[in-house]
């Protein structure tokens, strides 16, 4: 290798606040203190055990970290002291402390105080001192440490006796480096080097990458690389299926450093797997390549980016380090940004740690979505064909897709049928045919499938011959349905009277009944609503009738007794809609009013309301409603422009407004869009708009946003 003519000057340590691994990430703070979060499954948080972190986890109480490194299960630092520190996976060596046990804790690497950068690969590191020398530890299977060591080195041992590197980065098996005289070398296993020479045969021996440029430092991501001139322009190599290079479609594959058209002012890169992100010297942040995961901090529309695309709006980037589907960032006031995949806690912040998704959130790409129904865990969809897609939590087979595992993308159900309505509850489904016919999935513990003790469904199974049916209703452990002739049917779980068909004077409520039984006979009803243990229903003549629990008030007779048998509830007639929560109940009348009573849905605090039908708003305050969907705790309701309000608890995001606070009144949903269904689940919501997209928000604990627990926007990640 070329030796520079002059001795090169000593290196000045370089600052590298961030480093997002495979599946966790590290941080150092403007005050020096170093955070780690995500997996831990080898310690290499430092945490001292092998315990996994949602949010940022302060490692020891020193103040005086100057850089991290990470990539898979071994984390490496240096200290402002110079002093090197390494924890995490040691099967290799690669911690380089002479031993190969594994460590949960920082420990000090050999006694130099000089350690400039460390770089870290799958199963070795790389390291330079002030001195401009290189050195090398850990697996060398496919000489990535240089061909003079042998096997493996269990300690840094100096490679190459110049000293006038200036660069290092290593991959899963090779390096990449530049010395002193901005020469671009790479040696160790990478498929591409053979290909620098038109032949099939590797070489693990240094081989110079490029001269006639300037190179300042460069980034190795395994298959592609990236690489700075001291000008500030950008070259890439290596693979671009997914775009990853950021020169657009000139070719699949770079076999030789390529400059991208455009800025001559980056400042900060980093490589993943598949993707590209950068900061330029405007304080910009751009990203190119996979955007799998939301790993770019981009919508899902931008599944590839084969050229920079910029990330957000903000100016004033610093720093960014992302990993194999999270990426970190940091601003130039020191605050700390993350987003991507979070399934391993890699993103660090409280929010996604509970599987939330804040804002509306498209489900796939269909445009023909009819109906929708959020259960407490699970969904379900009826497209213009009539076809039934659903996806969640399965655990009881409430999917109806033959098996009982969750499912993140919507499937579809019973392909070949059509479906007319269906109604997600906790863990049974319920569904109407075209024809008529009534169908049943999920869970039976409480015969709410009306079906044998205990005999489960993990396929829509049909009840009965009749084809009469017009709407079902599934709830926590009970069904309820009506005729087209106006009867009301009721089975399952009946322990509070929630089923209606006891007589009040009676001995008390059957605890459960396994086969459909009318409810009030001889009446006829024209909508019913029912939460875990009571239900409204409105009578043909409008009237509004109750059952089932009250200890909150919920049934709005004046008193707090439970029914097992229809109450009315005053002599008014003029109810148009019934809707009930957990402990609370929601009723519309024919001026436009919304009445509400028991434990209030309506306001976030959740104090006891009354036990009679109490006036919310007045008509003229808020627009009429032509439909309202209540969750758990939370309402949706449609104006009859199909603007979409919202209010009530917000701790999932089931909201849908960007934050994670209750509302006490009715908030107009951001985006002015026209919407056609909404449903309201446990802690998630689901809407259709008018352009029949289907988009839902809130918990995403049980896959039941079709989402993986990701996000596309940058989150503050607040470190304590």
């Amino acid at each position: 290798m070329p030796t520079p003519t002059t001795p090169p000057t000593p290196l000045s340590p370089i600052p590298q606040p961030l480093a997002a691994g495979h599946r966790h990430s590290l941080s150092i703070r403007p005050d020096g203190s170093l955070w780690a979060w995500g997996d831990n499954d080898y310690g290499q948080l430092g945490t001292g055990d092998t315990a996994p972190r949602s949010v940022p986890t302060r490692i020891g109480p020193d103040s005086n970290w100057l850089s991290v490194s990470t990539i898979m299960q071994h984390s490496l630092a240096i200290r402002q002291d110079g002093t090197l520190w390494g924890w995490g996976d040691n099967t290799y060596s690669q911690l380089g402390d002479g031993t190969m046990t594994s460590h949960p804790v920082p420990v000090q690497i050999g006694t130099f105080c000089d350690w400039h950068s460390v770089s870290t690969g799958n199963t070795h590191t790389l390291a330079l001192r002030a001195d401009g020398s290189l050195w090398a530890w850990g697996e060398n299977e496919y000489e990535q440490l240089g061909a003079a060591l042998g096997a493996r080195s269990m300690v840094p041992v100096q490679i190459f006796a110049e000293t006038q590197w200036r660069s290092v980065s290593t991959g899963p098996a090779h390096t990449v480096a530049v010395t002193a005289d901005h020469c671009l070398w790479s040696w160790g296993d990478s498929h591409l080097l053979p290909l620098l020479h038109d032949d099939d045969v590797p070489s693990y021996a240094p081989v110079c990458l490029g001269q006639g440029h300037e190179w300042a430092r460069v980034y190795n991501g395994g298959d592609h690389h990236l690489a700075l001139t001291i000008q500030g322009t950008l070259w890439a190599w290596g693979d671009n299926t997914c775009g990853q290079l950021g020169l657009d479609l000139q070719k699949w594959r770079h076999y030789v450093p390529t400059r991208l058209d455009g800025a001559a002012d980056w400042v900060s890169l980093s490589v993943g797997d598949g993707h590209s992100l950068g900061v330029r010297a405007d304080g910009t942040l751009w990203g190119w390549g996979d955007n799998q995961l939301n790993v770019l901090g981009l919508p899902d529309e931008y599944n590839q980016c084969r050229a920079p695309v910029q990330i957000g709006t903000a100016t004033d980037w610093a720093w960014v380090s992302t990993g194999d589907y999270h990426t970190l960032a940091q601003r130039r006031d020191g605050s700390l940004w993350a987003w991507g995949n979070n399934e391993h806690g890699e993103v660090g912040h409280p929010d996604l740690g509970t599987q939330v998704v804040p804002r509306p959130c498209q489900v796939g790409h269909a445009t023909d979505w009819r109906s929708v129904s959020a259960g407490v865990t699970h969904s379900l969809g009826i497209r213009l064909d009539g076809s039934l897609w659903a996806w969640g939590q399965n655990f009881y087979g409430q999917r109806g897709g033959g098996t009982d595992a969750a499912q993140v993308e919507p499937l579809p159900i019973a392909p070949g049928t059509t479906w007319q309505q269906v109604s997600a509850g906790t863990a049974h489904s319920l569904g109407i045919q075209h024809d008529g016919s009534l169908w049943a999935w999920g869970c039976n513990e409480d015969g709410q499938l009306a079906a044998p003790k205990n005999a489960f469904h993990l396929v829509p199974t049909r009840l009965g011959t009749d084809t009469d049916w017009r709407s079902v209703h599934a709830c926590a452990m009970h069904s309820l349905a009506l005729r087209h002739d106006g009867t009301l049917w009721a089975w399952g779980h009946n322990l509070f009277g929630q089923l209606g068909i006891d007589a009040p004077t009676g001995p008390g409520p059957k605890r459960r009944h396994r086969q459909p039984v009318p409810v009030m006979p001889g009446s006829t009803w024209q909508a019913v609503s029912s939460s875990d243990n009571h239900v409204l229903a409105l009578h043909t003549d409008g009237s509004l009738w109750a059952w089932g629990s009250n200890t909150y008030g919920q049934l709005g007779d004046g008193s707090l007794i439970d029914r097992a048998a229809p109450v009315p509830i005053g002599p008014d007639k003029d109810w148009l809609s019934v809707h009930t929560s957990y402990a609370g109940s929601l009723a519309r009348r024919r001026d436009g009013s919304l009445w509400a009573w028991g434990w209030d849905p309506a306001k976030w605090t959740w104090l006891p309301l009354a036990n009679r039908p109490v006036a919310l708003w007045a008509a003229e305050v808020f627009p009429h409603w032509q439909q309202l969907s209540v969750g758990h705790n939370h309402v949706l309701a449609l104006s009859e422009a199909n603007q979409l309000y919202v209010w009530g608890h917000n701790d999932k995001g089931q909201l849908g407004d960007g934050d994670m606070y209750p509302r006490d009144t009715p908030t107009l949903l951001a985006g002015r869009h026209r919407w056609l269904a909404v449903s309201a689940g446990g802690t998630h919501s689901l809407a259709i708009r008018a352009d029949g997209t289907l988009w839902n928000w809130g918990s995403n604990r049980e896959d039941q946003l079709a989402q993986l627990s990701s996000t596309a926007e940058p989150l503050l990640i607040i470190a304590g």
